[in-house]
């Protein structure tokens, strides 16, 4: 999935980006989300991230991701 385009299922769907390391701990495989900087406005450090609370979708046009971060989906 390192590479994929994600949205992380358990926050506001402003939390939108792209999945840049894996690793396995605890038996459980995690990644490293970096946040599209369309999103973030407040500068977020990338962060791990379990695979059950993310799903892979679409990465939104520039238009489509002004309406997201309008509606704060």
């Amino acid at each position: 999935m390192v590479g994929e385009y994600v949205r992380i299922i358990v926050s506001s769907s402003t939390y939108r980006g792209t999945l840049i390391d894996s690793k396995t701990e605890d038996e459980e495989v995690k990644y490293l989300f970096h946040h599209d900087p369309r999103f973030n406005d407040d500068r977020l450090p990338d962060f791990w991230v379990a695979e059950s609370d993310i799903e892979v979708c679409a990465r939104p046009t520039d238009a489509d991701a002004v309406k997201i971060k309008a509606a704060g989906m």
